[in-house]
Parts: C-alpha cells; sequence; structure tokens
C-alpha cells in the first residue's frame, strides 16, 4: 500500500517530462525512462542511475522521484533521494526545486517551511511559464494553510486551481479545493462544486476523499443517503491505509450498514486502525475482546486496550471504564498490565 503525498512516481514524472524536454540535452534518454516507468518499472530504476551518472539536473530530479517511490519490491531510499534532489536544484532544475520545496513544505519540521516556498517562488518566477503551473498546486497549501507565508486563503484558491489546469488528475488539488469551497476558504462556500472535487478526488483514489464522501453518502447529507456506496469507499480508503478510513470500515462491518455485518473482519479491522493510533479503534477492540464479539473473549487484553484509549480521553472509553469499573477491576491486574505493556511495545500509546 506504498504512496507519497505526490500521487507516486509515474503521475509525477509525466507532469515533469514537458520540464525535462525543455531544460535537458539528455531529454529523449528522459523520455525513454518515462516510458519505461510506465512499461517496464523495474528496468526504470537502472536506467535513470545511469544518466543521473552524467550530473544531467533532470536525470538527478527524475532518479530522486524513483528512489522516493520505487518500482513494487524495491525498498525506497529517501535520504538518498533527498540528497539528489538538493544536487539537482544545485545544477539548475526548476523540477526539483518544485519536488524539494514540496517535501520541505510536507514535513513536519516547522523551521524548513521558509525555504520550501523559497524553493516553490523561484520555480515559479522561471521564465517559460511551466514552473508556475508546477509549483502552483504546493504554494496553493501554502498560501491555503499559511504554512510558510502569511495566510492568503483566497490566493491558496486561485493557485489550486492553476494546479488542476495544468493538471487534472492532480487529486490532492481537488480534495483541498472541495475543502475550501466547502468551507468558504478564500472562496464563497459552494457545497455542489465543492462534492464535485471531492468526487473527482475519490475517483483519482484520494484516501481522504473517499472517507469524506462516504461520510456524506452515510450521513444522508442533503437527502442523498446511499450506505452500499458509502460502504464502498469507506472500504477503499481504508484498504490504502487512512486511519480514519479504517475506523469507519470496522464500524460498519460491526453494524452492518452498507455490508452485511461480520464482526469477525470488524475485530480485525479495528486492530489494524488501533495500530496507526486510533484510541477511537482501541475502544472498539477492546470491547469486543471484552464481549467475545467476533471471536472468542479476551478480557485481560480487552481491558487493557480500554484503558488506553480511556488514557488517551477518547470520550465514549472514559464513560465505558467508569461504567464498568468494578467488573474491570475483577480482571487479573497483573494480565491487563503485561498486555498493555505488550501493546504499547509494538505500536506505542494511541495518539488520536
Amino acid at each position: 500500500m506504498r504512496s507519497t503525498a505526490f500521487g507516486g512516481a509515474l503521475a509525477l514524472c509525466i507532469a515533469l517530462s514537458g520540464l525535462a524536454h525543455a531544460q535537458s540535452d539528455t531529454s529523449s534518454e528522459l523520455d525513454r525512462i518515462l516510458s519505461l516507468v510506465q512499461t517496464d518499472p523495474a528496468a526504470a530504476l537502472p536506467a535513470a542511475e545511469a544518466l543521473a551518472q552524467t550530473g544531467d539536473a533532470e536525470a538527478l530530479n527524475l532518479l530522486s522521484t524513483l528512489l522516493f517511490d520505487p518500482p513494487q519490491d524495491v525498498e525506497p531510499q529517501p535520504v538518498r533521494a533527498m540528497a539528489l534532489l538538493e544536487e539537482a536544484v544545485h545544477a539548475g532544475s526548476v523540477a526539483a526545486q518544485v519536488n524539494l520545496g514540496g517535501r520541505l513544505l510536507r514535513n513536519t519540521d516547522k523551521a524548513d517551511d521558509v525555504r520550501a516556498v523559497a524553493l516553490l517562488q523561484a520555480a515559479a518566477n522561471a521564465p517559460g511559464g511551466t514552473g508556475a503551473d508546477l509549483a502552483a498546486h504546493q504554494l496553493g497549501l501554502a498560501y491555503l494553510l499559511g504554512t510558510g507565508v502569511p495566510q492568503d486563503e483566497a490566493r491558496g484558491v486561485e493557485q489550486l486551481r492553476r494546479a488542476i489546469a495544468f493538471d487534472p488528475r492532480n487529486r490532492d488539488a481537488h480534495y483541498w479545493l472541495s475543502r475550501s469551497l466547502e468551507g468558504g476558504w478564500g472562496v464563497a462556500p459552494d457545497d455542489a462544486a465543492a462534492v464535485e472535487h471531492l468526487k473527482l478526488a475519490a475517483d483519482l483514489q484520494d484516501a481522504r476523499a473517499q472517507w469524506v464522501l462516504g461520510m456524506r453518502l452515510l450521513g444522508n447529507t442533503n437527502g442523498h443517503a446511499d450506505p452500499v456506496t458509502a460502504y464502498a469507499l469507506v472500504r477503499a480508503s481504508a484498504e490504502q491505509g487512512y486511519g480514519p478510513g479504517m475506523v469507519s470500515h470496522a464500524v460498519m462491518l460491526a453494524t452492518g450498514e452498507g455490508v452485511a455485518p461480520d464482526p469477525a473482519q470488524a475485530r480485525a479491522w479495528y486492530e489494524l486502525a488501533g495500530a496507526t493510533g486510533s484510541a477511537h479503534a482501541l475502544r472498539g477492540l477492546g470491547m469486543m475482546l471484552l464481549t467475545g464479539e467476533g471471536g472468542p473473549p479476551d478480557e485481560a487484553r480487552g481491558a487493557a486496550l480500554l484503558a488506553l484509549a480511556a488514557e488517551a480521553r477518547e470520550p465514549m472509553a472514559v464513560k465505558l471504564t467508569e461504567q464498568f469499573a468494578a467488573e474491570l477491576a475483577a480482571i487479573n491486574p497483573a494480565a491487563v498490565q503485561a498486555e498493555r505493556n505488550a501493546w504499547v511495545q509494538r505500536h506505542g500509546e494511541p495518539t488520536h
């Protein structure tokens, strides 16, 4: 289920191919490698390695992209990929400025945000206009969210629209434009347009959009309840590893919303979601283990997971631990502690 913030190497490489033509003396070989990415991904990586040895800026950028999101069964090399991006920027690749700026903008180190925006703005100001098209997506997010620049939602929306005009398959841009249209961020609220872009993002396999659209259909938003389609969307989101999607998938399997009830599968999905740090999932799994729903009961493990969820201040878990305090206290404390320690050692404490 590997994916990246940029939707995978294939889409990004294709988006950058026009810029490679404009800037590189090795454009024919770059085109050949881009074709290999589509037809023979395993052969694309060594070909990119060989071309990057020439020091060509666009070849360095392409190799970096493939190392961040390599062919199946090949481990990513993010440290080397980042170093190659720096080389490509130094060698003059506008595409690498966009790549590096976007990655710095999306990491967890806020100290990188100002440099990220500077790289993106430099790309946007490059001659020819293609850099501005490539940078529009990440600059749109920066302005929309106020990351590395003073927040300017209207400018953010403008940039997101430009990004979609340049690449209509940019699912992340569709998702954020949908959020903006729904919330009135820098634009007049427009629920119909918000749903349109949300559907486009979901069709392009954006897990967040699949989950949000599924919840809208499940919640009878605007009188259009469709639990069966909602379940299909939520399941697709869950299968991509999206935390809220996994939790909702478990809930729908447990309650039979849009699908036949399957407590055993619900328990399995709660376990997967709990491993991502979801206190809601730990509460659900804990109660299923305590009651024997979906499989054999395991009171010690169930009590341990419910306690972890309550410690994370998950509201229903707090209520349940108070309501059943006497029953939980009667379960072997040493066994409960051992199960708690085992979960935390393997997955950490719940984070959300």
